[in-house]
């Protein structure tokens, strides 16, 4: 009979997985009690803090102690990842309380988009584990995916971050300068950093689902669809259509900050809606959705095709728009800035309809690196002259000047997408750079416009390298 110290050693590795229920659920009751006590102390919040912190760390020293000590078992992947979801269920809902209950009073953007991250987290995990069983049954591979690991990487720490904002109150103990961090954090300049990585993480999470989705979604279709072709790509083309989707609701939701005065993270909106044109793209491609055209044909107009274009147009034609507009409204009359948007509309049109494209370029400047510049412009005016009074003139010229670019046809650009999809290291760097950037307040306009503005310079080179050949 196994004696109780050899029991104790076989399960040590399951035992620090299932103390992150207990830490949880103290950090829990420190954020309730915070909540519900105006005057507690600070202790609460020190103390919660530091739980969710160590129900944090169990996540790496589970895998690490059960490595070092030779006693990996069948149950620790299982009971790892139910403790995760548990974790989740627990923390990110109360996170979200917690927004509601500190950044509530100066409106209502920060709380739901702590709700969206909550609810898209919860959904994402059951979906995930319903995709597994289902690939359980095919005896197919149900293991956790590099992506999965990162955004678990990402989401912990994230949401100590998220309850140190929250619920950390003055000072109580600097142990390690641990509460001269949590100070720091609560700070309201720090309310735009914290904003930054809630999106950040909402995008990884959805990168994370699809990305699941196709590992594991090919045992699904194969039983919903009973080998009907037609049935099977319909369903497929809802994934890249909610990744278009999404490039519109970063569009609209940019004019909402907007309007709110929050221009930083406006823009930061418009570079995820790149990121998000970009994947649409790829995700069909991957599918097997693209219905390439005959030459002298335009391009097959699909749903797909039409919500691409709507997308592009709200998100890179009327989205800087409507910003620039919000941004000098008091120095030049707005409405001259809805000739950008129909010019981004002409060069859609134009692109749609398009009888000789060809391979590899684009005629006139596309409308995403456009948007990305007069983006660019706006944040870097606005850095320098924030009524508006100085630059507004200029602003409008350079509208006016990128929106006929869009329509120089005779230009060709390169397509810049297409060269990611052929790279991975490629594709790599330029999503580190822009997910970087979004974190340097004031020099994330002057970053957008270096770069677009070497795209728009681009034809120089490569006509000149095509006259050389």
């Amino acid at each position: 009979m196994a004696s109780l110290k050899g029991v104790l050693r076989k399960n040590l590795a399951n035992l620090i997985t299932l103390g992150r229920i207990p830490l949880c659920f103290g950090a829990f009751f420190c954020a309730v009690c915070v909540m519900t006590r105006p005057q507690a102390s600070a202790a609460w919040g020190f103390w919660g803090e530091l739980l969710l912190i160590l129900s944090a760390l169990t996540d790496y020293f589970d895998g690490l102690v059960a490595r070092k000590m030779n006693t990996m078992s069948r149950i620790g992947p299982v009971a790892d990842q139910m403790m995760d979801k548990i974790v989740y269920c627990i923390i990110f809902p109360t996170l979200a309380v917690g927004i509601m209950h500190r950044d509530g009073a100066d409106g209502m953007a920060h709380p739901m988009l702590a709700l969206g991250l909550c609810v898209t987290l919860l959904v994402r995990d059951h979906w995930v584990n319903f995709l597994r069983s289902i690939a359980d049954r095919h005896q197919g591979d149900s293991g956790v995916k590099r992506i999965g690991k990162i955004r678990t990487l990402f989401a912990l720490p994230l949401a100590c971050v998220m309850f140190a904002y929250c619920f950390s109150r003055g000072t109580y103990s600097d142990l390690f300068y641990f509460n001269s961090l949590v100070l720091w954090v609560q700070e309201n300049d720090f309310q735009r950093i914290l904003i930054l990585l809630e999106i950040l993480l909402f995008v990884i999470n959805i990168v994370s689902g699809i990305s699941y989705t196709k590992i594991y979604g090919t045992y699904l279709l194969d039983e919903i669809c009973e080998g009907d072709v037609g049935v099977r790509k319909k369903i497929l083309a809802i994934f890249p259509n909610f990744l278009t989707l999404l490039n519109a609701v970063m569009g609209i939701s940019a004019v909402a900050l907007a309007y709110h005065g929050k221009f930083h993270l406006s823009f930061v909106l418009l570079v995820f809606a790149t990121i998000f044109d970009k994947l649409d793209g790829a995700a069909a491609r991957k599918l097997g959705l693209i219905e390439e055209s005959k030459p002298g044909e335009p391009r097959v107009i699909t749903l797909g095709v039409f919500l691409d274009d709507l997308a592009d147009f709200i998100s890179f034609c009327v989205a800087p728009a409507m910003i620039a507009a919000i941004y000098v409204q008091d120095q030049v009359n707005p409405w001259w800035f809805s000739l950008y948007a129909f010019l981004g509309l002409a060069r859609l049109v134009y692109f749609t309809m398009d009888k000789a494209p060809i391979p590899g370029f684009f005629k006139g400047l596309p409308s995403p690196a456009a948007a990305l510049f007069v983006g660019g412009v706006i944040h870097f005016a606005r850095v320098l002259d924030p009524e508006g009074e100085l630059y507004a003139q200029g602003v409008l010229a350079l509208f006016v000047s990128v929106g006929l670019l869009m329509n120089a046809y005779f230009i060709r650009y390169v397509h810049f997408g297409r060269l990611m999809s052929q790279s991975r290291k490629l594709s790599s760097l330029v999503f580190v750079i822009m997910l970087g950037s979004i974190f340097i307040v004031k020099g994330l306009g002057v970053i957008a416009m270096g770069l677009m503005g070497l795209y728009l310079l681009s034809p120089l080179v490569t006509r000149s390298k095509k006259d050389r050949n």
